[in-house]
């Protein structure tokens, strides 16, 4: 959704190649949509599945389509519309099925009717990281800050009803403090300010730059929001670790498919995904970008959508999370 310059620069070529000129489709060639515009982390996911996807031939070509706008909207509404025969597949993050749609005062579409569950690709933690100005060691001990001095009370993220968003407004919840959220056009843009001192504290997904940057002592990654601590950071605790019972997040990328896609078709695509998320060179392209595949039957991924459909869908509602004005 943000996310890794060094990625940007790299495939820069391959990105503006697929967007400005794709490769003219084959007969039964799948369209792999993307709600987001190339060289970050949600089109790496796509063009990494897509890439395996091709592998174990699920289609003569399978072709990444960026669709960017409006937070992963207009992705979704395109799948919505597209003929269901298999041969479109919605990637987006969880994210963007079960927060965006209730920060609107009139939701673009229904998560839960407009897309069908196929499968998941991946799983994403994000962190807490502090300036290196910023008198905190520990999460305990930046909170007991906050407390204190109002101007650390302030934290960045990479937009409005985003999950890193939605990760502070439950730990000040369960911590018991206030603090300002400010909200960024990108996690790239807030890291920057963290690292510049312009901001004490950001909640952002973990990527290659930030774990540099913690590694050479210009930041301090405080905590980590998964259920378990992340194997590229394992020295970090987690959110629960340090104290704070029931903050455990992160954004898990999935497949969703067009309305009325017929089940042997949905089955074929479930099948080839969980191969793919099985095979450890899969995993190993992934950690690159600070990701971990992820598994999960149909019916499981079905059920955990509509969980933090309606979860995610109650925190918004309370909090008056709106990315209207």
């Amino acid at each position: 959704m943000h996310r890794r310059s060094f990625l940007a620069t790299a495939c820069s070529g391959l990105a503006a190649a697929a967007w400005h000129s794709p490769s003219p489709a084959q007969p039964g060639a799948a369209r792999l949509l993307v709600g987001f515009a190339p060289g970050g982390t949600g089109d790496f996911v796509a063009r990494t599945l897509a890439d395996q996807l091709r592998a174990v031939h699920y289609a003569p070509q399978v072709i990444v389509e960026n669709r960017p706008g409006a937070g992963g909207v207009i992705a979704v509404q395109a799948a919505k519309a597209a003929l269901p025969d298999g041969l479109t597949l919605l990637n987006t993050p969880a994210s963007v099925l079960t927060i965006l749609p209730h920060t609107h005062k009139r939701p673009p579409f229904d998560a839960l009717r407009d897309v069908v569950p196929v499968a998941t690709v991946s799983d994403l933690d994000f962190a807490i990281v502090a300036g290196a100005s910023t008198p905190a060691t520990s999460l305990g001990e930046l909170m007991a800050l906050i407390r204190r001095d109002r101007k650390l009370a302030i934290y960045g993220t990479a937009g409005v009803g985003t999950m890193s968003h939605v990760i502070g407004v439950m730990l000040a919840r369960r911590a018991g403090i206030e603090w300002v959220h400010a909200p960024y056009r990108g996690g790239n843009a807030a890291l920057q300010d963290v690292l510049g001192g312009q901001l004490p504290v950001a909640i952002l997904s973990l990527g290659e730059t930030m774990l540099r940057a913690h590694r050479e002592g210009r930041v301090r990654l405080l905590a980590t929001s998964g259920a378990r601590r992340s194997r590229f950071m394992p020295d970090v605790p987690t959110i629960e670790d340090a104290g704070y019972k029931g903050v455990v997040a992160s954004d898990w990328n999935t497949v969703v498919a067009p309305p009325g896609t017929p089940e042997p078709l949905l089955e074929r695509a479930a099948r080839s995904i969980a191969a793919i998320t099985d095979d450890p060179a899969f995993a190993a392209a992934l950690g690159r970008m600070c990701i971990d595949p992820l598994k999960l039957a149909r019916d499981a991924m079905a059920a955990r959508l509509e969980a933090e459909h309606q979860a995610m869908g109650q925190l918004v509602r309370e909090e008056m999370i709106s990315v209207e004005s």
